[in-house]
């Protein structure tokens, strides 16, 4: 908004490390297009003799050309200040008396207590939920293989021929349930 940071820029090595590959070895952001030379490539393109050869960490390697660059920054959302911040803000008064400096003492350490209590009761209350959750899913799982127990019990008690036929009723069943030998 500010016109800042406006222009990119690069260094490229063409050999970098002996190689043969191409590596980006410089990267940047800046105000004004003169920053690494990105503004004088375009007018010295042409010229016998690059005037920011000497700004190269080796003189085979290529300077980017100047491309204005529209960046948005979001705004920061306000935070609530840390824990440290917030001691740290009642010791930079200054021009304070001994027993103005005392009572800041006194706050900080206060600040420090009530916030570890909140923290410790969080802790607390996430640890107990854990434990009644477990004793839930240990209650669950005791109630499953209860189940499976009895279930294998029964299946192992069934016969398991597939040939089984009932028993016929005897002489006084209907015509329909009667073998025809």
């Amino acid at each position: 908004k500010k016109g800042q940071k406006l222009f990119t820029s690069m260094e490229v090595s063409t050999k970098f490390a002996d190689t043969g590959k191409a590596y980006l070895v410089g990267l940047g952001a800046t105000d004004d297009p003169a920053s690494l030379g990105t503004e004088m490539l375009a007018f010295s393109a042409s010229a016998a003799h690059n005037p920011l050869a000497n700004r190269k960490q080796n003189p085979e390697n290529l300077f980017s050309e100047a491309v204005e660059t529209l960046i948005e920054l979001e705004e920061a959302q306000d935070e609530k200040p840390s824990l440290f911040a917030r001691v740290t803000a009642l010791f930079t008064k200054k021009e304070q008396t001994d027993d103005a400096r005392f009572s800041d003492v006194h706050k900080a350490v206060e600040l420090v207590a009530t916030e570890q209590q909140i923290l410790s009761e969080r802790t607390d209350k996430s640890l107990s939920d854990q434990d009644q959750r477990l004793s839930e899913l240990e209650s669950s799982l005791q109630e499953q293989q209860t189940a499976f127990a009895e279930l294998q019990q029964q299946l192992s008690r069934e016969d398991s021929r597939k040939d089984y036929r009932q028993r016929a009723p005897g002489g006084d069943a209907p015509a329909g349930t009667l073998t025809n030998c």
